[in-house]
C-alpha cells in the first residue's frame, strides 16, 4: 500500500473512486467541480489498485489556509484505516 500525492497524473484513479462512492453509492448527480483543477489530489493504492482518495486546496477566503475534502474509500477497502491515513497525509501536505 502506498499514498501518491499527484495533481493530474492519477486523475482517472481518483475520478473512478469518487464516481463509485459519491455518485453510485450516495446518489449525487455530479461530483466534479472547478476546485479539482487547482487541488492536490491524494490517492491510496493497495496492490497497485486505487482504493481511496481526497483533495486539498487553498481556502479562497483565508490567505495561507487550505481546505480538504472529497475523502472517499471504496466500499471493499473500508475498515482498514485508509480514511485516517488520508487525513494524516492531508494535514502534512497542508503545512508544506
Amino acid at each position: 500500500m502506498n499514498i501518491r500525492v499527484k495533481t493530474q497524473d492519477n486523475k482517472a484513479d481518483w475520478e473512478m473512486i469518487r464516481i463509485k462512492v459519491f455518485m453510485e453509492e450516495q446518489g449525487f448527480q455530479t461530483e466534479f467541480d472547478d476546485i479539482d483543477e487547482i487541488a492536490t489530489h491524494l490517492t491510496i493504492y493497495e496492490d497497485n489498485k486505487p482504493v481511496a482518495c481526497a483533495r486539498l486546496y487553498p481556502d479562497p477566503e483565508h490567505k495561507g489556509w487550505c481546505e480538504f475534502g472529497r475523502i472517499a474509500v471504496l466500499k471493499e477497502a473500508r475498515g482498514r484505516g485508509y480514511g485516517k491515513m488520508l487525513v494524516r497525509e492531508l494535514e502534512k501536505q497542508a503545512v508544506l
